[in-house]
């Protein structure tokens, strides 16, 4: 679901053939539900809950944060229907396939039109870097894709063994062994002993809290040092990232459990974004987040779906609210509040 024209993901094909099967069946019933889509719905729907469990085997492992410890679409597969739902509040004029000759169309002239304006001697120069940007691109979206492979593997033991402690009496959460170390894992298995398990599920325990403590904590601005919150004046500054100006209700995405609520029309803004959350972009006027910059997934992407989107607005997520109405300005990096 990343770059068009840039990546060879074969999430983005498969995608697109459960949208369009959505679109003539499924559609009505998913873009006016709310919250998640539950398994009564499919049920009314066998041959698109048959494409779409296929989906989930071939790419159930992707993520719904960079985070191995938060569970992937395989064990949350109401977050790809909420970006099906997403996808369709648009209204498809053509199909998938149709628009991404067409973006790649556009691409291809918009190069004619860059080495019109560039002399004959930097035609092979610039040839070479739209050539290697597209290949590393691809390269990079590709790896990420067949990398996070290796969550299902890693959940699935981890789980297992986490099972079999809570068997034991000595965890009450079998993901709780995902904040062990090694070497504790290794005393608490090789032990026979009511104590040692004791010390091991107290260890487990803060650094439990020690995570979810530094998860919940905004990073600085500027490491190692704090600031207090800016009150919003009039408007906030930012990188640009994409430009064009828009204006809408602002919406505050903090992760997938917001995405069934994301309204079309609205300023999507977060503190960043990763590919699963593409379909966002398809409801939204503009984007705004709180870190990142000009190749940044959002940005990016943004740009390439001609949205306009200010990136590394700073406290972004504390000094605008749902609701607030705000324009957008992603040539000059400016978010106005109206």
């Amino acid at each position: 679901m990343a770059g068009v024209g840039f990546s060879i993901n074969p999430v983005s094909g498969d995608l697109n053939e459960i949208i369009v099967d959505a679109n003539f069946g499924l559609g009505e019933s998913v873009v006016s539900g709310e919250g998640e889509v539950d398994q009564k719905l499919l049920d009314h729907f066998p041959d698109f809950a048959a494409r779409f469990q296929k989906f989930l085997r071939d790419h159930g492992h992707r993520e719904v944060d960079f985070d191995a410890y938060l569970p992937t679409w395989l064990e949350l597969p109401w977050v790809v229907l909420d970006n099906v739902r997403l996808i369709l509040q648009t209204p498809m004029d053509q199909l998938p396939a149709a628009r991404e000759r067409e973006l790649k169309i556009r691409l291809q002239q918009a190069e004619v039109e860059l080495f019109q304006k560039l002399p004959a001697e930097l035609h092979f120069f610039f040839a070479e870097i739209l050539r290697l940007a597209r290949v590393y691109t691809s390269l990079d979206d590709l790896e990420h894709y067949q990398t996070t492979r290796l969550t299902l593997v890693l959940r699935r033991g981890l789980r297992e063994l986490g099972l079999r402690l809570v068997k034991r009496g000595v965890l009450t959460e079998p993901m709780d062994i995902f904040f062990a170390r090694q070497e504790q894992i290794q005393r608490a298995v090789d032990a026979d002993n009511a104590a040692v398990w004791t010390e091991f599920a107290s260890q487990l325990s803060s650094q439990k809290a020690d995570y979810l403590r530094d998860k919940a904590r905004k990073p600085d601005w500027v490491l190692g040092a704090s600031a207090k919150p800016e009150e919003a004046q009039g408007s906030l500054s930012g990188l640009p990232g994409s430009p064009g100006v828009a204006e809408g209700p602002v919406f505050l995405v903090l992760g997938p459990e917001d995405f069934a609520r994301f309204p079309k029309g609205a300023v999507l803004v977060a503190r960043t974004t990763n590919p699963t959350w593409t379909p966002l972009f398809y409801s939204a006027v503009a984007v705004v987040t709180e870190s990142g910059g000009p190749l940044s997934h959002g940005a990016v992407t943004a740009r390439e779906m001609r949205l306009p989107a200010v990136m590394s607005v700073k406290e972004s997520l504390t000094r605008l609210q749902n609701g607030q109405r705000v324009r957008v300005d992603g040539q000059h990096g400016r978010v106005t509040l109206l």
